[in-house]
């Protein structure tokens, strides 16, 4: 959470002393999957 888009965390600790809004922050899980044919067909790799 943060008190800005793409901003730095917010800390749950500060008194709160006026209305505030929060955004949430995450960053996206990227994997790599390979498929293994059993063939002599080539399949690309997906990310």
């Amino acid at each position: 959470w943060s008190l800005e888009e793409n901003g730095t965390a917010y800390d749950f600790n500060t008194k709160i002393t006026k209305d505030i809004t929060l955004y949430s922050v995450y960053s996206v899980n990227s994997y790599k999957v390979s498929f293994i044919n059993e063939g002599t067909k080539y399949i690309e790799d997906e990310t």
